[in-house]
Formats: C-alpha cells, sequence, structure tokens
C-alpha cells in the first residue's frame, strides 16, 4: 500500500524531533545591549540518531508530510495500492 494525501499527492515523510549539537564558532560570541549572547553557527551538527520521535498532535495523531513539503494529520491519509 502507499499513502496519500487528501490533495492526492504521496506521503513521503514523517514529521520528527530529534537532538543534535549545533556546533558554533568558538571565537565569535558578543553579549548584546540586551543581556543576550550572539554567535554564529559553524556549519558542524552532531546528531543524536536514536532520539527521534513524531511530532504528536494534542489528541495523539501523528502529522506526515506529502511530496510538497504540506503537513497531514494522520486520520487525514488515505491508502490506496
Amino acid at each position: 500500500m502507499k499513502a496519500y494525501a487528501p490533495n492526492g499527492k504521496q506521503i513521503v515523510g514523517i514529521v520528527e524531533t530529534i537532538i543534535l549539537t549545533a556546533f558554533v564558532d568558538k571565537d565569535r560570541f558578543q553579549r548584546l545591549e540586551s543581556g543576550a549572547v550572539a554567535f554564529s553557527y559553524s556549519g558542524e551538527y552532531d546528531f543524536v540518531w536514536d532520539s527521534h520521535a513524531p511530532i504528536l498532535e494534542e489528541d495523539g495523531q501523528r502529522v506526515f508530510i506529502d511530496e510538497d513539503g504540506k503537513h497531514w494529520r494522520e486520520d487525514q491519509i488515505e491508502m490506496r495500492p
């Protein structure tokens, strides 16, 4: 079976969270007038792959993504051969 969104587009993914470390440029920190810390990302990441988990709606429904990047609740997905 294949999964389709109400717009007829095929489902290609599920919205999930994952823990990662986003590395920063260690030599480019600043303190802003507001007191916040400003920094620049280095472009490197370290993913904790075992931490991934689906995003759930308040009622427990998972959220899926169609081939155009639109989000759909689990109860909106249609199954076809």
